[in-house]
């Protein structure tokens, strides 16, 4: 990579920090939006350029944050990802509420159960006895 310069990304390295998938990186350079080299079997992305920085509007935005990592995340990646994240949570918790829900029915199910067989245990005790005093 260092033939290449600094300016060159790996192309999990540029969806990083463009926010944008590497599934759509790929897209790009198939429809020769990015300026690209094929070095050692991976694609490079020349990383700096005006025509990167807004290669897609739908998909990069122009407000990016930078993190401890030096790497770039835009904020409606991160609103987006914060969103998945709670709808996941919803529905997990749903998910979890239903199969509570569902254990206590098991539970009351079985103690009626266990009721009726009391029941059952102690009228047949009470017909051995019964029996028993008959003969």
């Amino acid at each position: 990579m260092n033939e290449l310069g600094k300016n060159w990304l790996p192309l999990i390295e540029y969806s990083m920090r463009c926010g944008i998938s590497t599934s759509t990186v790929r897209r790009h350079i198939k429809a020769q939006k990015l300026e690209c080299k094929l070095h050692n079997g991976k694609y490079y992305i020349l990383y700096g350029t005006e025509k990167n920085v807004t290669l897609d509007n739908s998909t990069a935005t122009s407000s990016v944050k930078q993190n401890s990592d030096g790497l770039s995340v835009s904020s409606s990646t991160l609103q987006k990802t914060l969103e998945l994240v709670q709808d996941s949570l919803t529905s997990l918790t749903q998910i979890t509420e239903n199969q509570f829900k569902y254990k206590d029915n098991v539970i009351d199910d079985q103690k009626k159960r266990m009721q009726l067989l009391e029941q059952e245990i102690s009228d047949l005790k009470t017909l051995v006895s019964i029996l028993e005093s008959k003969s």
